[in-house]
């Protein structure tokens, strides 16, 4: 019915209308720290969804009183006809209350501290005016259409990381032939490839550690492009091992990036694993965003891109 959805809030025994500094706080520590949206509007086919800020740049007045998601910079062959309600009933969609029940989720749901009781039955009527099942509670993450190309979540035995991905990954890496330092004060060479352990260059150096002198010299572009494919051997064995839900390539794509940048510690992420393999897609990719080592900028920025592959399909490595 439109380009863009409007999202009221209420708070307290009065459902007095959230308004700001609170609905700066939700769009900012949630739908931007969670990569679901980004403030003001991208450029024409960016294909992200943008909010409307509470003052545009002119000092006019934007949104105080709510959230204004817009999905003008996506491009044509995203915005498909199917996309679009045309009714009022199917924009409204089915009551929260009934998804929940149909879930046994009932609990999960209050308004003001008071459980809701089941409702009355509410079908959900087709066209053809038949009921059909009741839409999972866990809806999948809003993905363009031609991102999946026509396939549905696929078994994670069957996928292999993307050129896109790989790509990726090597962009937020760069590719140093000289053992360095990263932010982390790790001594590392090649794309992104930690030199035994996590020690500085200088330590390693004063140890005469073997695996240190072997490249203490540099490498070639063709060594450090081997390290890569064995990281990479160790990266896809650590997801297949914690990951059995099934996915989308995208999907996929980002937890094989957030591992590979994580090593074995993506292991440790139990809520992220335990929300995905209860196909809980939206849940495991807001765990990306705690994911920053206390809120590094360089895995800041790399959450939230990790995010748009998994929300969105968006690979964009550029930082």
């Amino acid at each position: 019915m439109g380009d863009a959805l409007d999202i009221h809030f209420k708070k307290g025994a009065v459902f007095t209308r959230v308004q700001n500094p609170h609905i700066d706080k939700i769009r900012d520590e949630i739908l931007v720290k969670h990569g679901i949206a980004r403030m003001n509007w991208g450029p024409p086919g960016s294909n992200g969804f943008c909010m409307e800020p509470s003052k545009f740049a002119n000092d006019d007045p934007g949104a105080t009183k709510w959230v204004h998601i817009d999905v003008r910079t996506f491009g044509p062959k995203y915005r498909l006809n199917r996309y679009y309600a045309t009714t009022d009933g199917a924009a409204a969609g089915t009551p929260m209350v009934t998804l929940a029940k149909a879930n046994s989720l009932l609990p999960l749901l209050s308004c003001g501290g008071i459980h809701p009781s089941a409702p009355a039955s509410v079908p959900d009527v087709t066209k053809s005016g038949t009921k059909s099942s009741p839409a999972p509670i866990s809806a999948p993450a809003p993905v363009p259409a031609s991102a999946t190309a026509g396939k549905g979540r696929q078994p994670i035995a069957t996928l292999a990381p993307s050129k896109k991905c790989l790509d990726f990954i090597q962009g937020f890496e760069k590719c140093k032939l000289k053992p360095y330092n990263d932010a982390k004060n790790y001594c590392t060479i090649g794309w992104g490839h930690l030199i035994n352990g996590l020690k500085n260059c200088e330590t390693l150096a004063a140890e005469n550690d073997s695996e240190y002198n072997k490249v203490k010299n540099g490498v070639t572009a063709a060594q450090a492009d081997a390290i890569f494919r064995g990281d990479m051997t160790e990266t896809l064995r650590i997801v297949s091992k914690c990951i059995h839900a099934p996915l989308y390539q995208h999907e996929y794509d980002a937890l094989v990036s957030l591992a590979f940048n994580t090593g074995g510690k993506f292991r440790t992420f139990k809520k992220l694993i335990a929300n995905v393999n209860s196909g809980l897609y939206s849940a495991c990719c807001a765990e990306f965003a705690d994911i920053t080592s206390k809120g590094q900028p360089g895995l800041v920025l790399r959450r939230q891109r990790e995010m748009d592959i998994f929300n969105h399909a968006v690979y964009n490595s550029k930082h």
